[in-house]
């Protein structure tokens, strides 16, 4: 590719990834719809997204839409969204893979772990399940062990996307033996709560990194466009 042709599709995956934030996995599409101002960059002025938009609006790969409303039913004016074939090519452009919904992860757990067992329930202000899911106790060596589906089973009574009404489960290696269940859940709670900011904390500094790379790759290669348009506009002059 040219110059040219490499600053483009540049802007082009910048515009298709600001509205790829408003992707919602479970159901594959884009329902949000952003202001023209969110397309522009030091780099890409309020002129050049408008140009581009609407090109990736002529070949199908976003629309525009007028009378929009916020989340608190607020006037928001008009934006642009993606559309199937947008998200298709952002991914092709980005390298990215498709983000999976609840029912991809749901599947995965399912026919990863439906025959592993050890698996004890409980119930959020009463307790662990009993073996056979009679009864409850806080004692977990009186608890029941049962396998990863049968876990997921009682957990889910309203469904794998519903209310889960209190329920959850852990792995026996998960719980001391002997432990006040109520006890053990919460250090569980905990641990996972901070594993989860560190890795949090980890994932924003590596975010920040990648974009604040990109961003200069973008107006490198924005300058070079310009350059070459210069270029083209000399010799036609």
């Amino acid at each position: 590719m040219t110059d040219i042709d490499t600053a483009r599709r540049a802007i082009d995956e910048h515009v298709l990834g600001v509205m790829f934030a408003g992707y919602i996995p479970d159901f594959g599409v884009c329902e949000t719809y952003f202001h023209l101002r969110t397309f522009v960059t030091p780099g890409i002025t309020r002129e050049i997204a408008r140009g581009v938009l609407r090109d990736l609006t002529d070949k199908g790969l976003c629309h525009y839409r007028s009378g929009l409303f916020t989340e608190d039913g607020e006037v928001a004016g008009a934006g642009y969204g993606l559309t199937r074939e947008g998200i298709a090519t952002y991914l092709e452009f980005s390298g990215r893979e498709r983000p999976k919904g609840m029912g991809d992860v749901w599947k995965e757990q399912q026919g990863k772990m439906q025959h592993e067992t050890g698996y004890l329930i409980h119930k959020a202000g009463r307790g662990w399940y009993r073996p056979e899911a009679a009864g409850y106790t806080l004692n977990a060596d009186e608890a029941g062990r049962f396998t990863h589906a049968e876990a997921v089973s009682h957990s889910h009574p309203n469904g794998p996307d519903g209310p889960r009404d209190g329920l959850t489960f852990r792995h026996q290696s998960e719980v001391q033996a002997g432990s006040n269940c109520e006890d053990a859940l919460r250090i569980h709670e905990l641990t996972v709560e901070r594993n989860a900011l560190r890795r949090g904390q980890e994932e924003l500094s590596q975010a920040l990194a990648a974009a604040n790379a990109r961003i200069e790759t973008l107006e490198a290669q924005l300058r070079g466009a310009e350059a070459a348009a210069d270029t083209l506009a000399r010799l036609h002059s």
